[in-house]
């Protein structure tokens, strides 16, 4: 009798554990973001250690941020990014200044390598607001080795929202993505 009732009572909190599970939200799509179509040489001297940027864990991870109700901003549940949008960014960065070939050496920061600089950065906005999207940050190259601040901008970026689909959200965030990494990468180009 006891076993019974023993059982019974296993099965039945067994039975309720599952049912209150939510189910995971399962983006349809995911995206990447390739580097900017070259525009031109980008030929710097040096080497530069380029680091993933800090953010938000709403602008960096792999949410697709959009305008929400009454002003609040939402995350896209039907798509994803198919890695942190930051690690994206940094590896856009990095295919853009590898990609020409010139003297100089971009490598990102995990490599482990020393470099004569270091490229912080900090994104403070990715998202599509009112039709546009909007990528922001602020860049501040580094003399590795005494650690002095050589050269820091602010950047933004902006590109139309031509849809009202998320696949179009999508579009106009890489767009404004590959701009902001396109002007990183003169940044750092004119810099050194």
């Amino acid at each position: 009798m006891k076993r019974t009732a023993f059982a019974s009572l296993a099965a039945l909190a067994a039975g309720g554990c599952v049912s209150v599970l939510p189910q995971p939200d399962i983006p349809t799509a995911l995206y990447d973001l390739p580097a900017p179509t070259a525009q031109g040489a980008l030929a710097f001297e040096g080497s530069v250690l380029i680091t993933e940027p800090d953010a938000s864990g709403l602008f960096g991870g792999k949410s697709v941020v959009v305008d929400g109700a009454e002003g609040g901003l939402a995350v896209l549940r039907s798509v994803q990014w198919s890695d942190r949008a930051t690690r994206l960014l940094q590896t856009a960065l990095l295919d853009q200044l590898v990609r020409d070939g010139g003297p100089g050496i971009a490598m990102a920061d995990s490599v482990g390598a020393r470099a004569d600089h270091d490229l912080r950065w900090r994104l403070s906005d990715y998202s599509v607001r009112n039709g546009v999207a909007r990528a922001r940050a602020t860049v501040t190259l580094l003399d590795a080795r005494t650690r002095q601040p050589l050269a820091q901008k602010d950047i933004a970026t902006s590109a139309p929202v031509t849809g009202d689909r998320p696949a179009d959200d999508i579009r106009a965030l890489r767009a404004a993505g590959q701009a902001l990494v396109s002007d990183v990468a003169l940044f750092v180009a004119d810099a050194l």
